[in-house]
């Protein structure tokens, strides 16, 4: 029991409560029995909360700074003293973290004496780490207020002693969400930079300095997420990720220097005690590199600094950054390995970062780190990203067998995962999930390294953790996003490993691969649109869908947890979420799986998998619409037409109009593709496809394709005489986001959708000569192509031609008919001029674009020839006749 003495100590003198508090302090420390005594004694927590609230008028710093220890003291407890202490009263993290704040508030003006009461910062900041440890909920309902603390607490203004802030470091890289889209991420990010920037021009450090150099780096790391695949940029968060590695890469306010000048220093160190610094600004300049604000591959970032001293010891002190840097670069044995190259002129120096170089230099650094046990999820998390490098870099992963290294670390951590034990934990989720990535980034490209992993039993790995996934009641509402992280890693590597065409007919085959998937997506049913909602949608005319309103829901943005006071609420939507998000992932799979070349492609196209694929396509979560929409596109090439038009009418045909047009435009590529597919090597296809959209409409969505890349790179076309197209299918306001979202890569996946859309006409032309009038002596769409022979981009020039090519193919009869239908189409071709772009595209810098070019000149010319000749006997004939009479 609690002593009687502290039982009655809010009837005492301050004097007697403070000295009764040092008591139960000292008595405490070590002592589980009677921390769990304290733990289950609601009246005694409350009064200890009691000494934290600010706003009672007894309230003194120092009984605050003592209830504060003890009560961190009994976060730190056992396991049991720690629950129990949680559960006895909810609210106390509410408490704890709004004296914080008031601390916070009184520090920033100057009223608060941060070095006589560290103990009590201290002791907040432990309490706080411990209430929110694996509580994904109370970590996302108070990541702002605990962020706009540590914003103050790491300020270097404030002169906060060490110990604080490698705490707050450590809390911070602890809160397990993305930050980014805080208004204070910003402010954390400048403030540690600034504290990088104090401690790393320091040629001599103490043990306490370098931890704290090392925790800097390491939050700074944690902070900026990393960037998801070129495919998914447009995903709510990606402003703000560019803007706090802007905010990252910006000057230091107080110094005027950049980052850029210390880390790659930092990442040079050697010495034993300087371990956790180096690998951390490896992983640093990991994260900086993946961003487009971050070092140039070509020209690099340029950094003027003063002349370079002539020699550079490692005990020598600067009292300039500039000299530091130069002379570190200057000295340098081998300036490549600290990715920065010298130049001297006579004012100044300059070094250039080259990316390339400080990404080979991370990559042995960060595989010596898995060395340790246990690994380090920084680093491992890091290493997944850099993997995703390919080339040179891959490479020296594969030969430093990190494949191996990442199976050996799966296979320790995934039985915590699988049985549910005690064991399993945040962190070790964490490095399931960073593993299963690596391996996927690193058997991204090549077939050699997937066979690796499959010998690494990644299959079975992968496969256990399914079987978890099947279970949604074991599932820990607390890290419900770690474990749904492994489930989406682990398909994730499938998806990679299903690449090689010798795994998809064997090893995919014989695990029976889509058995848990099929029932993972049966499982997951409820979060796929329901048969009757889209009933329901097609009375009422509602088709397509809106992504860029709806994502946010399923990404759980700020304005969406503000709304949610209740954690068990907001669990909830994590939950939905969570599932909403591995069934996208699961759907990537079963994109390769429907491929031609799969024996299990026709269990997809005839099993009940296949309806829930078609509700896919109505999803408002853009990866499973696209996913889906991909599957189809597989399932359609080169299929039985009776599939093709099931198929179709299923999906509705009105729906894959608007999937043309949807607001996400490799969703409009992937809808193109379909219908590609299903016209590809069918008369009867075509007709069908006719019929159900009508080839009017059908083509101006083609033209409003082709016109939105002719806007784009600024084509040469005449407009004045091609009616408007129908606004239904023009580019709307929700493609013009994209393009403010995409940013350089907007043209290009305009001109994949071009594509795309061009090559529906090139089969359509491949059925038989009927289906070509419409398109022939469609004006727009062969002005458009007209004018397309001249893009930048070589796949467009290429299906522009084969167009032409397919357009002017004569087969080899001699019928009157069709010899004049074949020359009038060669005709309207000629008007149009582009017989000459023809002879300018024999010129092209691409092979290939120049042997389509000349096909289609040999073609045009063959028809004339043939219309010269037919000519000529007509005319004979006619002579003939008239000299018998």
């Amino acid at each position: 029991m609690v002593p009687d003495m502290f039982s009655q100590v809010s009837e005492t003198t301050p004097q007697q409560t403070l000295q009764a508090l040092k008591t139960l302090k000292y008595s405490i420390i070590g002592n589980d029995v009677k921390k769990q005594a304290i733990s289950s004694d609601q009246k005694t927590l409350e009064l200890l909360l009691s000494y934290l609230d600010h706003s009672s008028a007894d309230f003194s710093y120092d009984i605050c700074e003592q209830a504060s220890v003890i009560l961190a003291s009994l976060s730190a407890g056992s396991v049991k003293s720690r629950t129990l202490f949680t559960v006895c009263d909810s609210n106390a993290y509410l408490v704890v973290l709004t004296c914080l704040e008031f601390i916070c508030t009184k520090v920033k003006t100057s009223e608060f004496n941060v070095d006589k009461y560290s103990q009590l910062i201290l002791s907040l900041l432990r309490s706080i780490q411990a209430y929110l440890g694996d509580q994904i909920a109370l970590v996302v309902l108070l990541r702002p207020r605990v962020v706009a603390c540590l914003a103050v607490l790491l300020d270097p203004s404030y002169h906060i002693p060490s110990q604080i802030i490698l705490r707050s470091c450590e809390l911070l890289s602890g809160l397990c969400v993305d930050i980014s889209s805080l208004s204070q991420a910003g402010f954390v990010a400048k403030s540690l930079i600034s504290q990088i920037v104090a401690r790393g021009t320091k040629s001599t450090r103490t043990e306490l300095q370098t931890n704290v150099l090392g925790a800097c780096l390491k939050s700074l790391a944690d902070i900026i997420p990393p960037r998801t695949g070129s495919a998914f940029s447009w995903l709510p968060n990606s402003r703000s990720i560019s803007q706090l590695t802007a905010s990252a890469l910006a000057p230091d306010q107080q110094s005027g220097r950049s980052i850029l000048e210390i880390v790659p220093l930092c990442c040079t160190l050697t010495s034993d005690l300087d371990h956790s610094v180096k690998l951390y600004a490896n992983c640093l300049l990991v994260k900086l590199c993946q961003d487009s604000y971050a070092l140039s591959d070509v020209s690099g970032a340029m950094i003027t600094v003063a002349p370079p001293t002539p020699r550079f010891h490692p005990e020598q002190s600067f009292t300039d950054i500039r000299h530091l840097v130069a002379a570190a670069a200057a000295a340098a044995a081998s300036e490549t390995e600290m990715g920065i190259s010298v130049s001297a002129d006579s004012s100044i120096s300059r070094i250039k970062f080259k990316r390339s170089e400080i990404l080979s230099r991370a990559l042995p650094v960060l595989i010596d780190s898995l060395s340790t046990s246990p690994a380090d999820p920084t680093a491992l998390h890091c290493l997944a990203i850099l993997c995703r490098e390919g080339g040179e870099i891959n490479e020296r992963a594969y030969e430093a067998n990190l494949i191996s290294t990442c199976g050996s670390i799966i296979e320790a951590n995934i039985p915590a995962f699988v049985t549910k034990s005690e064991s399993e934990s945040r962190e070790k989720c964490k490095l399931l999930s960073c593993a299963f990535n690596a391996v996927a980034a690193l058997c991204s490209c090549t077939d050699s390294y997937r066979i690796k992993a499959s010998n690494e039993l990644m299959f079975e790995h992968a496969l256990s953790v399914l079987t978890v996934a099947k279970n949604n009641s074991s599932r820990n509402p607390d890290i419900i996003d770690a474990e749904s992280d492994v489930i989406i890693a682990a398909l994730q590597m499938l998806r990679v490993l299903s690449r090689c065409t010798s795994l998809l007919r064997t090893e995919i085959v014989n695990f029976n691969v889509l058995t848990p998937l099929i029932e993972l997506m049966r499982i997951r049913e409820d979060v796929l649109p329901q048969t009757a909602d889209i009933a329901s949608f097609m009375e009422r005319g509602i088709y397509g869908c809106e992504p860029v309103s709806s994502d946010a829901a399923f990404d759980l943005q700020p304005s969406d947890m503000e709304s949610c006071s209740d954690p068990s609420e907001l669990v909830g939507k994590m939950t939905h979420a969570a599932v909403l998000k591995e069934t996208a992932a699961i759907s990537a799979v079963l994109c390769n799986l429907s491929l031609d070349m799969c024996p299990l492609r026709s269990d997809i196209s005839t099993g009940p998998i296949l309806g829930y694929v078609i509700r896919g396509t109505w999803s408002s979560y853009t990866p499973l619409r696209l996913n889906s929409i991909w599957i189809l596109k597989h399932l359609l090439y080169d299929s039985e037409y009776a599939l093709k038009k099931s198929v179709l009418l299923e999906l509705v045909p009105e729906h894959v109009l608007k999937l043309c047009n949807d607001p996400v435009l490799d969703i409009q590529e992937q809808a193109l593709n379909l219908i590609r597919n299903f016209v590809c090597r069918g008369k009867e296809e075509v007709d069908f496809l006719y019929t159900q959209i009508g080839a009017d409409r059908l083509l101006d969505i083609v033209c409003s394709k082709l016109l939105a890349l002719i806007e784009v790179e600024g084509l040469e076309i005449d407009l004045e005489r091609i009616a408007d197209i129908d606004d239904d299918v023009s580019m709307d306001d929700c493609t013009r986001m994209v393009d403010q979202e995409r940013g350089g890569d907007y043209a290009r996946v305009v001109s994949d959708t071009a594509v795309a859309a061009t090559y529906i006409c090139v089969h359509i032309l491949a059925t038989g000569l009927e289906h070509r009038d419409k398109i022939a002596h469609n004006l727009r769409l062969m002005k458009m192509v007209h004018a397309l022979l001249k893009s930048n981009y070589e796949e467009v020039r290429r299906a522009c031609l084969w167009l032409i090519i397919n357009l002017t193919w004569i087969e080899s009869h001699t019928d009157n008919d069709y010899i004049q239908k074949c020359v009038d189409i060669t005709d309207s071709i000629a008007r149009l001029g582009l017989r000459a772009r023809l002879e300018e595209c024999m010129h092209d810098t691409q092979l290939d674009v120049r042997e389509r070019a000349k096909t289609a000149l040999f073609q045009l010319d063959t028809i004339f020839d043939i219309s010269k000749d037919t000519d000529a006997r007509v005319q004979g004939a006619t002579d003939a006749m008239q000299g018998q009479e």
